[in-house]
């Protein structure tokens, strides 16, 4: 009878020593939180691959460009070289060319004849039939390709490069073709001046 009584107060001990502790306080699991898509590294990779490919588009248009205005020498297109010259820019500069041509060729001042001769070409050269027919006859080589005609290639600041078209079967023969970026967004290229090749040997 005592030692179950004994029992009993142990038991009544015990559990009242259990119920003075503490309840430690359950705490949900900590949520991860998703990873920054802006800091993600496969972000990065694609910001840096889109750089890199805009960097491409940007060096391959001007060569692009003169690929077909190439193609349009070869053909004598004047209606596709209307729309790659930049008239109000080229004709002085046809003009300034033409005329010291024909200066180089007298060791005296001019004659005002021969600088209305010089104008009165440029007329002519200034317009997408004459500069055509010209740059056709004295760079087309018939059955070559227009990147064939592609000699040098020169940047002269960013937005402004100079590429050489030679003729293929007459390499003395070329033109150099000053191009300008007047579209950066569409990439579209313009010839803002041009040096005219010289006559057959």
């Amino acid at each position: 009878m005592s030692g179950t009584t004994t029992s009993n107060s142990w038991d009544d001990v015990w559990a009242e020593f259990d119920a003075r502790q503490p309840v430690p306080a359950v705490r949900a699991p900590a949520r991860s939180r998703p990873a920054s898509v802006w800091a993600a590294p496969s972000f990065k990779r694609l910001i840096v691959l889109m750089g890199c490919a805009l960097v491409v588009l940007y060096l391959a248009s001007p060569i692009a460009f003169a690929l077909q205005v190439a193609s349009a020498i070869q053909r004598g297109d004047a209606e596709a070289l209307s729309s790659q010259m930049d008239w109000a820019s080229l004709r002085p500069a046809l003009e300034a060319a033409l005329v010291a041509g024909a200066q180089a060729n007298h060791a005296r001042p001019m004659p005002d004849f021969i600088t209305g001769m010089a104008r009165d070409m440029t007329d002519r050269l200034a317009s997408p039939s004459g500069l055509a027919a010209l740059l056709n006859e004295r760079l087309a080589s018939p059955g070559q390709p227009a990147r064939e005609m592609l000699d040098r290639i020169r940047v002269i600041e960013a937005g402004l490069w100079e590429i050489t078209l030679i003729s293929p079967w007459a390499p003395y023969r070329s033109a150099k073709l000053t191009l300008a970026l007047v579209d950066p967004l569409r990439l579209r290229w313009e010839v803002r001046a041009i040096t005219l090749p010289s006559r057959a040997r």
